[in-house]
């Protein structure tokens, strides 16, 4: 599969360059892909966390608790940092243009009552509505909690932890299915952005992907 998506991009990227007239008729392909990862990401991710949850020894949850908000808190905190130095010394997206106007940015307030309104409203949010809304935040807190109830309910719960670890399994293999429209959606993708943004925009491309590939290798091989 990965050979296949390579080999997807680089027939993507002669494609656009030679036959940008076709970009009208691939766009569709290259949204299905996109618009079908963003319909399984937030399913995904609440039954996983919930069963992680779920499986902790109700004995250790406020230790185990404790450490892990702390390492997830302080390895977020350095990952951030190291992004943003990465960001300002490489500047991977001065200079690109990538064929259309970019969105406005909406206003967020810098003042401590609009920080925490906004934080408070992410983290303990419907979760149905955290869930058509993509709120990673409002989903992961959810799914603890639901999952530490499960832990609690002891024997009772043992139907409710089988059934999230069925319904992880079932999400793996959606996502397993989406993942054969990688290929084609990725050369549709490259595509469209190819044919509008011109030879110029492989420099963009080529910068991001040296920024975003060193980061990983840094946060992943130093930090971690």
């Amino acid at each position: 599969m990965t050979l296949l998506v390579f080999i997807a991009l680089l027939l993507g990227i002669v494609g656009g360059l030679f036959f940008p007239g076709w970009a009208p008729f691939l766009k569709p392909i290259g949204d299905l892909l996109l618009l079908a990862l963003k319909a399984v990401v937030s399913p995904l991710i609440f039954v996983s966390v919930t069963v992680g949850a779920a499986s902790l020894n109700p004995k250790q949850l406020g230790r185990i608790g404790l450490k892990a908000l702390f390492y997830f808190a302080f390895s977020m905190s350095l990952a951030i940092a190291l992004g943003l130095f990465l960001v300002q010394t490489i500047r991977p997206g001065v200079g690109t243009d990538l064929g259309g106007s970019l969105a406005e940015v909406p206003k967020i307030s810098l003042s401590q009552e609009g920080f925490l309104t906004g934080l408070l409203g992410k983290l303990f949010q419907n979760p149905f509505q955290a869930l058509a809304e993509t709120n990673v935040l409002g989903i992961v807190v959810f799914a603890v909690l639901l999952g530490i109830a499960i832990a609690l309910l002891g024997e009772p719960g043992k139907i409710l932890q089988n059934f999230f670890e069925s319904l992880t399994q079932a999400m793996l293999k959606v996502t397993h299915f989406i993942l054969y429209l990688a290929p084609p959606g990725v050369f549709a993708l490259v595509f469209v952005a190819v044919s509008k943004g011109g030879a110029e925009l492989l420099v963009g491309l080529g910068k991001y992907m040296a920024t975003v590939t060193t980061g990983l290798l840094i946060h992943g091989g130093v930090t971690l």
